[in-house]
């Protein structure tokens, strides 16, 4: 029988701290370029480490570095202990168009969800950055296939309990095959655009779900990378992170506020005797 122990704040971040040590090393050593993004880089800026709320690390990296980091992953992290979760590796995770590291026995808790038939545990996340069309009416439309990808998660969320056992098989069978098809999608033109660096004037997060203005930078924003403090670690952050952290959380983004995050409960799981 599995007993769930709570993990506070602190304890769940020590975890991701442990995973970033991990990570850190596998880009040096593989000389992987990625960068702190959201509030991972607000923290590292504003903080010199975890904003207080905040339960997991956001990184960004071009689409160019992804597959060498996944190819590499399992020779830096222990099986047993993490997963990489990818679209090849849990085909029904919910963010098909993203990278995650999980940790193996942990429970991440989302009371709108039901059980659900993918790794859900404490995660760690990866956007691909992408290359990004030389018309900005490419950029809307890429930015708005990932936000349909935002308002299925939702719909999900949201319709669950109202749902009998026929028709949350329906809904999940319907929802699964729209999220696949989008997620391709995305895929398809992101992998178009990789090859046509020079002729694009944005960099964009096709994973993010917070509209068009807020997803897609200047590639002058990532020409270079400075570390910068987080914790007991030094993290890579773009070159250009005082102009992104203005066009994420506007011009006063070094003055705390007082709303805080949301923040699901996480488990570790234990067998117990």
């Amino acid at each position: 029988m599995k007993k769930y122990k709570e993990l506070g704040i602190r304890d769940e971040q020590a975890m991701q701290l442990e995973i970033l040590r991990q990570f850190n090393e596998l880009c040096k050593c593989e000389n992987i370029q990625y960068f702190a993004g959201y509030g991972t880089l607000l923290g590292a800026v504003r903080e010199k480490g975890f904003i207080d709320w905040d339960d997991d690390i956001d990184l960004w990296m071009k689409r160019e570095n992804i597959c060498k980091f996944e190819s590499e992953f399992y020779n830096y992290f222990d099986k047993n202990k993490y997963f990489l979760q990818t679209y090849e590796s849990d085909p029904d995770c919910l963010s098909p168009e993203m990278l995650r590291i999980c940790v193996n026995n942990t429970f991440k808790w989302d009371e709108n969800i039901g059980k659900e038939n993918f790794h859900t545990g404490i995660y760690f996340d990866i956007f691909p950055l992408d290359y990004a069309f030389s018309d900005e009416r490419d950029g809307e439309y890429i930015t708005e296939l990932a936000k349909r990808h935002s308002r299925l998660y939702s719909n999900l969320k949201y319709k669950w309990f109202k749902l009998n056992l026929k028709e949350k098989a329906k809904y999940i069978k319907n929802h699964l095959k729209s999220r696949k098809y989008l997620s391709k999608k995305v895929r398809e033109i992101a992998d178009l655009y990789a090859k046509n660096t020079k002729s694009s004037i944005y960099i964009c997060v096709p994973a993010a779900t917070d509209g068009y203005e807020k997803c897609c930078f200047e590639p002058d924003i990532f020409s270079k990378s400075v570390n910068l403090q987080f914790e007991d670690l030094e993290i890579s952050c773009p070159i250009g992170y005082h102009r992104l952290l203005i066009k994420l959380y506007g011009k006063d983004y070094m003055t705390p506020k007082v709303t805080k995050g949301e923040r699901h409960k996480a488990f570790v799981i234990e067998e117990s005797v």
